[in-house]
């Protein structure tokens, strides 16, 4: 989802302000999101230390940045490009994970020298909305749905601050 331009700065959501959100599951009631484009102060050290949730946690990622995902929740996701370390298939060549045995096959996979620990990237909170919700906003034009490469997704080297920019640029 790429927020529509100046749609939410007078709303009481302004972490939607220039938002990318990537769906990452949807049933008959409801819709749950990341937000790729929100970076924090906290390294994921910072997240498991502060988390009154069980955050399963490993020093291999200690250092990698945090991203806020969302308002809701204090859980945590990992989305990597990795086939062969697994998780749920986002779409082709993203892949999610968020249960404790993903996160320890990720550090195994980063402890093994299988995978660089900078190639993940973490939220922590999501954002979740009634499908009833969500087909509002999208009725109303508070989101344009796309579909974007997974290079838009997953780190390459680039901002991610700037991947609003990018995407409503091709789709404007």
């Amino acid at each position: 989802l790429l927020s529509r331009p100046s749609c939410w700065e007078q709303a009481s959501w302004p972490h939607f302000v220039h938002a990318v959100v990537l769906i990452v599951q949807v049933d008959a009631e409801s819709v749950s999101g990341v937000i790729l484009n929100r970076p924090t102060t906290l390294t994921m050290r910072d997240v498991a230390s502060r988390s009154t949730a069980a955050t399963p946690w490993s020093p291999e990622f200690d250092a990698s940045p945090a991203l806020f995902g969302g308002d809701v929740g204090e859980s945590v996701l990992m989305l990597h490009g990795h086939e062969e370390l697994g998780g749920i298939q986002l779409l082709p060549g993203v892949f999610a994970c968020k249960t404790r045995a993903d996160f320890a096959r990720a550090s195994d996979f980063v402890a093994w020298r299988k995978i660089d620990p900078r190639s993940c990237r973490w939220f922590q909170g999501f954002c979740q909305w009634s499908t009833a919700e969500l087909a509002h906003a999208l009725q109303y034009g508070h989101w344009h749905v796309i579909h974007c490469d997974r290079h838009f997704i997953l780190p390459h080297g680039g901002d991610h601050l700037d991947v609003w920019t990018d995407l409503h640029v091709l789709t404007s």
